[in-house]
Formats: C-alpha cells, sequence, structure tokens
C-alpha cells in the first residue's frame, strides 16, 4: 500500500502534465508559424479565415474618460450596485448606467501611420488575457465603492440628471454598496490579438475564437511572448520529468521490498 500512493499521484500529475506541456507547444506552433496581418491586409481578404494573428495598434487619444480625464482610444463608464456573490462574500458591481465611446463595446484599432483603416476589436477580446502573466490592454483607473450617493460626486449628478433613479441606487438584501468603475484602452498602443474576423455591415470585428485555446488580447512584445511560453513549456516538462522519475524509482522498489519481504 505505501508504495501505491506514491506511484498514483506520479501517475495523476503526469497525466496532468502531458496535456499541458501538449498545449503550450501547439499554441507556440500556432503564434510561431501563423503569420502577423496587418490591419490592412486583414480588410483586403476576400474571404475572412476563422482565426488570425493581428499586429496593430489602438487608435489615437480621440475620446477622453469622463473621470479620469485621460485621453483614450475608448472608455467604459459603469455605476450601480455593488452586490455580494460566491460563498466568500466578494463584491462585483451590478450596473444600473453604463456610458461607452465610441458608441459600442469595440475599440478601434489600426496600422501605424494609416490611422484611417479600421478594424473593430470587440470588449470581450479586448478583456481576454492571452496568459495570465502577460500584460492586457484594458486598464481600471477609476473604482470607487460608497456606501452612499452622497460618497460619489458622479453618482449625485447621475442622479441629478435622472439617469440613475433612487430605486436604482437603494440598497438590498445581496447590496449594501454603491460603485463606479472606468475601463480604458490606451491609445496608440501596439497589440497583438488572436480572435476570429467577422463582418458586421460595413465594419470588420474581431471577436473571441470558439473553440481556440489561444484566444485574446495583449500589449506584450512577440519576444514577451514567446518568453512566456518558453517558461511554461520548461515548467510542464519539468513536472513530465519529476513524475516519470517518481514512476520508476516506486517500480524499481518493488522488486526489492518483495525480496526483503
Amino acid at each position: 500500500m505505501g508504495i501505491l500512493i506514491p506511484l498514483v499521484l506520479a501517475l495523476l500529475v503526469g497525466a496532468h502534465a502531458l496535456p499541458g506541456l501538449l498545449t503550450v507547444r501547439s499554441e507556440r506552433r500556432r503564434l510561431l508559424h501563423a503569420p502577423r496581418l496587418t490591419v490592412r491586409q486583414l480588410q483586403a481578404l476576400d474571404r475572412l479565415p476563422k482565426w488570425v494573428v493581428l499586429r496593430a495598434q489602438t487608435a489615437p487619444g480621440s475620446v477622453r474618460a469622463p473621470l479620469s480625464a485621460r485621453d483614450c482610444a475608448w472608455y467604459r463608464l459603469e455605476a450601480g450596485r455593488m452586490v455580494t456573490v460566491g460563498s466568500n462574500e466578494g463584491q462585483v458591481l451590478s450596473p444600473r448606467y453604463t456610458e461607452t465611446a465610441p458608441e459600442g463595446s469595440r475599440i478601434p484599432l489600426a496600422d501605424a501611420g494609416d490611422p484611417d483603416t479600421v478594424v473593430w476589436l470587440d470588449e470581450a477580446l479586448a478583456r481576454r488575457l492571452l496568459d495570465r502573466k502577460l500584460a492586457g490592454l484594458v486598464e481600471q483607473p477609476v473604482r470607487e465603492v460608497v456606501s452612499a450617493v452622497a460618497g460619489s460626486p458622479f453618482l449625485q449628478r447621475l442622479e441629478a440628471e435622472g439617469r440613475l433613479t433612487t430605486a436604482d441606487l437603494a440598497p438590498g438584501p445581496d447590496a449594501n454598496a454603491l460603485g463606479v468603475s472606468e475601463f480604458v484602452a490606451p491609445p496608440d498602443t501596439p497589440v497583438l490579438v488572436i480572435g476570429r474576423p467577422l463582418r458586421d455591415g460595413d465594419r470588420l470585428v474581431i471577436r473571441p475564437a470558439a473553440g481556440l485555446s489561444l484566444t485574446g488580447t495583449t500589449t506584450a512584445s512577440d519576444q514577451g511572448i514567446e518568453a512566456r511560453l518558453a517558461a511554461r513549456g520548461r515548467f510542464w516538462r519539468r513536472i513530465l520529468t519529476l513524475s516519470a522519475l517518481v514512476i520508476l524509482v516506486t517500480c524499481a522498489a518493488v522488486p526489492i521490498i518483495e525480496t526483503t519481504g
């Protein structure tokens, strides 16, 4: 029984490590061999592929975020109740008021030196990280949590303008605080996007690619992405090697135990 426990644990760890290593290798091949398209090249395609690797940059700072006063390519402003979710009683903002600019949940991307040719990055894809250790695009410069409307000049203005009602801001059984959040996409920022291009009327939109393990947005350089994937590959190889060693040592120990027994 004492031999079986480490053997089973090593097999379980190895069974988890092998898919992790294969996934990293698949992601590296996709990033290394897939051509980096520019916005102009993507716009020129007659037939759109199921997914693309796009190198572009966010548009110049054509809008100004209301709370942080930052010039940006896009912003989203949310206000509402802070709602308790989950057994750990964490709080998330349940918006009652939303404002975005440019209108819609899309961020304009263009090639450097060619701001007139644009594709639109879906907000869901913009928020999705390629890897938890690779820098994302969307930033949150403002996050306020207050106990009452009086604690936030912005909430007071929304209530005075009739954009939020007293009922919207009233506390509830699962909401005893109010919140304001502002998200921005900084201007003129290089990004790498892996997603699915789709035409929506006269606009070309990049959305999350269903069924693709590696899809998202990052501001990291190609070298930074390659270094991160290489580090993940080394991690899974070490785990797999350690598991194999434990299995070999355990199996080698069985005849010795039987002989001495």
